[in-house]
């Protein structure tokens, strides 16, 4: 006799016959991972722990563990030295590969601000994906008062990461900051980070892998993720957020969600422009009472936000109901972002404004060049100064010009005048005649005779 399913085909779990790669590299990543195992118990595959510490290897709760460089750093950790990680991971790489479980995909938790993360995630994300394995990479950002060496290092590693994975989640630290008072315990907040974290990538990666009432697919998710725009900095584009409960209060539960701690600075609601919602719930939640909670959410969230929703359903819940919000960047702010690139670089004039440059944006400049015409002197400083006009052009060109975006603007630092442009007080001598020569006033200071503007 054929038996027949009362699910039919959402009895079919791909997930527990696909199973997953859930690797931490460094100690933010070891972190996530030690949620997702003391928290889902139950969720198939074998979760490694990898990193240069042999304190944080041991005490690590995932079912394998690597450590890198022994012989380098003896378990003492990478001594900030990031270079000698990366010739480490490669060398250790065919054991470390080894040590993977063949799969379909990995889920690769990193933190950017640490030696480990910034400099081995991207050597691990390249091995795995010359297997042909899809990767999805939850990477966090360090804080912005964390040293600049540490910024250019995450910047890099970031742009290394979206080059190989498949998909690439980058959120800031800075987040956990939004409602932090002195009194706060900042080891706290990064603890429950991790928590909401770790839960949004649990139910985020099943409704990637398992047959759901509405699943998500891998290519939308590309789709409303932006990466590392081209000379732009290393900022966040997703902010997360996780909440279950057991009870039939919808509103609590929405509310709960939208008060994710990446989400109390109200910054998403700035920059983001989509949301992925994964609703994962017991036998009991029906399409019906799916469609509510998600048209309750929807009606909660700011017009024109995209929505990308996925339903699963998971018997082993009961009655619990889990909500995750990924709300996501899919454009990014490359005005924002040129106009200080540009400002740090002090960028001048462009090429095609030479005929106004002197007359309309600088009189005073034309004006000291006109005296210069008439006393005959030298002009090879003037020259000079166009030429590098011309290649700060040439720079601005190659790397600062963001196409498919429509026409590029150009985006100039303001001139502010500064203290030494005004007329010196002579003291003594200010009844004494100045002393010239050939129609120049050695009294004044070199770049006032010449018209010049001085850049600090």
């Amino acid at each position: 006799m054929i038996e027949f399913s009362k699910t039919g085909p959402l009895a079919h779990n791909p997930f527990h016959t696909t199973l997953p790669l859930l690797i931490g590299v460094g100690q933010a990543g070891i972190s996530v991972i030690d949620e997702i195992r003391l928290r889902h118990e139950w969720i198939p595959g074998r979760m490694y722990a990898v990193d240069t510490d042999l304190q944080a290897i041991r005490g690590s709760v995932a079912t394998e563990k690597f450590l890198i460089g022994k012989e380098r750093f003896y378990g003492m950790g990478s001594l900030g030295d990031r270079h000698e990680v990366t010739r480490a991971v490669q060398d250790q790489m065919d054991d470390l590969v080894e040590m993977f479980d063949a799969g379909d995909w990995a889920l690769v938790v990193c933190g950017l601000g640490g030696t480990v993360g910034s400099a081995a995630t991207p050597e691990i994300v390249n091995a795995l994906k010359n297997r042909g394995i899809q990767i999805v990479v939850q990477a966090m950002l360090p804080f912005q008062f964390e040293s600049q060496e540490r910024q250019d290092a995450a910047r890099e590693a970031r742009a290394r990461l979206e080059a190989e994975a498949d998909l690439v989640f980058v959120t800031a630290n800075d987040r956990l900051l939004g409602d932090c008072t002195p009194s706060d315990d900042l080891r706290e907040l990064i603890h429950l980070h991790h928590q909401e974290v770790a839960c949004s990538l649990v139910d985020f990666c099943r409704l990637l892998v398992e047959g759901g009432m509405i699943q998500l697919s891998l290519e939308d998710c590309q789709e409303r993720v932006v990466a590392l725009a081209r000379g732009s900095r290393s900022t966040e584009n997703t902010w997360m957020s996780h909440t279950s409960d057991r009870g039939e209060n919808v509103e609590r539960l929405i509310e709960d969600a939208l008060d994710g701690i990446q989400f109390h600075d109200g910054r998403v609601w700035e920059k983001a422009d989509s949301m992925i919602v994964g609703l994962v719930g017991g036998a009991d939640l029906s399409m019906d009472r799916s469609q509510d909670i998600l048209r309750t959410l929807r009606n909660r969230l700011p017009d024109g936000l995209d929505f990308l929703p996925g339903v699963l359903v998971d018997n082993r819940l009961e009655a619990e109901l889990r909500l995750t919000l990924i709300a996501t960047q899919s454009t990014a702010e490359f005005a924002d972002t040129v106009v200080s690139e540009l400002d740090e670089k002090s960028f001048t004039y462009p090429e095609d404004a030479e005929t106004e440059r002197l007359d309309d944006v600088n009189p005073e400049s034309a004006k000291g060049i006109e005296e210069y015409n008439q006393a005959g002197i030298d002009h090879e400083e003037i020259n000079l100064g166009e030429e590098v006009v011309s290649d700060a052009d040439s720079i601005y060109e190659q790397d600062f010009l963001l196409p498919q975006h429509g026409t590029p603007q150009r985006y100039f630092s303001e001139q502010e005048e500064l203290p030494l442009d005004r007329k010196a007080d002579r003291g003594r001598f200010e009844k004494t005649d100045p002393t010239t020569i050939n129609g120049q006033d050695l009294d004044q200071p070199t770049f006032q005779r010449m018209g010049m503007k001085i850049r600090l």
